[in-house]
């Protein structure tokens, strides 16, 4: 192949590479195309699988391990590039003791110590042209390897706060049910509102988070107490429900419009699909005025709860669907 279409094909190679970093992890607008595209690929092949047989525990290593294959796929590319580069010219790296030119073997070592930062060795690159080319690749490097450095740990934090804040919840009640018993009924209700709160914006923050870092998504926990998603629509039926009381367990309108604007920006998050399975989307039982009577408290005419529910519908259909995406 002509030595020019091999430097244009590495520096396309090259270009994609950094593009897909700085957009992954700089952008903050869900991420690059090409790292999107396979991670969700793969995910669904995971989930497919799940819905066959329960994998827990390999759905739970799915986000540690697109994260890094992101970072590794992003340097493979990096290097594929600079030794297309490289190859496109005979003279481009030479032996150091003879000069030669090197083989496609020692130019493959040649891009991979300039890439890593490692120094030239034996090789080096031949005239002052090829050197600002080799300094390129080595910045070109450093400036990948510290995006990933600055990538990797926030994502396992809030990988880490996102799991804390699915145990919380269900530290508090394992069903909306049990949510509203023990935040709004007895002899302190309401006691929990600045809790309840202080939650929401830590799933707005999540929201964000999850927009910034989409590689979140496939962070899967094999429990479901420490089910971001499963906690999530858990609070979001108990709000629904305590919204529709009329009498002093009530929250105030502030805590509920930050429950509404919460949820909506949390239903939001990208790279889900629509759900599949209509069954899983009826109404479920505890989701009536009958189960806010049981509680003790006094519900809203029916024209008004059924307006209501009508109204939460759609957006209760785009968290079961984030929940299922999640494998439960």
């Amino acid at each position: 192949m002509d030595g020019a279409i091999l430097i244009i094909l590495g520096v396309a190679l090259v270009a994609t590479a950094l593009i897909e970093a700085f957009l992954t992890m700089l952008g903050m607008r869900g991420g690059g195309p090409i790292t999107n595209a396979w991670s969700r690929a793969a995910w669904r092949v995971a989930l497919a699988a799940h819905r066959r047989r329960p994998i827990h525990t390999v759905l739970s290593l799915a986000g540690p391990t697109f994260m890094v294959g992101a970072v590794l796929s992003w340097y493979v590319l990096l290097v594929a590039g600079w030794l297309l580069i490289f190859g496109g010219s005979v003279p481009a790296v030479v032996v150091s003791e003879t000069g030669a030119p090197a083989t496609i073997g020692e130019r493959l070592s040649f891009v991979g110590s300039t890439v890593s930062l490692v120094g030239y060795g034996d090789l080096a690159p031949s005239g002052l042209s090829w050197t600002m080319v080799a300094a390129g690749s080595g910045f070109t490097g450093a400036f990948l390897l510290t995006l990933s450095l600055s990538y990797l740990m926030p994502v396992i934090s809030a990988a880490l706060q996102r799991r804390q804040l699915a145990q919380d919840v269900s530290a508090i009640g394992d069903s909306p049910i049990a949510l509203v018993r023990e935040s709004w009924t007895g002899h302190n209700p309401g006691l929990l509102n600045v809790y309840w709160a202080d939650t929401l914006r830590d799933l707005n923050r999540h929201a964000h988070q999850h927009l910034v870092y989409p590689v979140l998504h496939y962070f899967h926990s094999g429990r479901e107490d420490q089910s971001h998603a499963v906690a999530t629509l858990r609070l979001a039926d108990a709000l629904f429900l305590i919204s529709q009381t009329t009498g002093p367990e009530r929250p105030p309108d502030g805590l509920l419009q930050l429950w509404r604007g919460a949820m909506r920006r949390y239903a939001e998050m990208k790279g889900v699909g629509p759900p599949d399975d209509e069954e899983e989307l009826e109404t479920p039982d505890h989701l009536s005025r009958s189960a806010i009577e049981r509680l003790g408290l006094e519900p809203v005419d029916e024209e008004r709860f059924q307006k209501a529910l009508d109204e939460y519908a759609p957006l209760r259909r785009r968290l079961v669907t984030l929940l299922r995406d999640d494998g439960w």
